[in-house]
């Protein structure tokens, strides 16, 4: 586990939480809003939070999932020096319920891929779409909360577009 000031925790929970947002709306998904807050038991939560339905079919859901973990690693390796594997390592403990989510989503759902598939998707799209996200992370900073438009105006449009699924 790293040992961060609370400054960094934030910062990290704020990539993760960008992450989860940017991957849902370049796919074509709606976010009402993402933030980052220290909670009432002192701690700091983050939350993207889907406008309605979503838009996503279950490939698409693991991949936005899994996208979270990656950023939070992708963040320690530019803000902490650390190589991506070791920071994949110790930034793990943001994204169980993560991982936990995308596994459910590709063996319970009418899923193509597989978890590892899912996986290397999401490394390349939060690489892909890095400069987007820590876009979004620098606003969840600033401001606490980021309404949606604000989140798909810094995000771009969709890669493709979707019907509901």
């Amino acid at each position: 586990m790293l040992d961060l000031t609370d400054e960094q925790i934030r910062a990290v929970l704020a990539h993760h939480e960008a992450a989860h947002a940017v991957i849902m709306v370049r796919a074509g998904d709606q976010v009402r809003s993402v933030w980052v807050r220290r909670s009432l038991g002192g701690s700091y939560r983050g939350r993207t939070e889907r406008a309605g339905r979503s838009l996503l079919g279950p490939d698409e859901w693991a991949i936005s999932a899994l996208a979270g973990p990656e950023g939070s690693a992708l963040w320690a390796t530019e803000a902490l020096g650390m190589s991506l594997g070791a920071a994949r390592i110790a930034t793990a403990r943001t994204g169980r319920g993560d991982v936990a989510d995308a596994r459910d989503y590709l063996h319970r759902k009418n899923a193509t891929l597989s978890m590892p598939q899912a996986t290397r998707a999401a490394q390349g799209q939060v690489a892909g779409e890095w400069r987007h996200i820590k876009a979004v992370a620098m606003e969840i900073l600033a401001h606490g909360r980021v309404p949606g438009d604000k989140v798909r105006a810094l995000a771009g449009p969709p890669r493709t577009s979707r019907g509901r699924r």
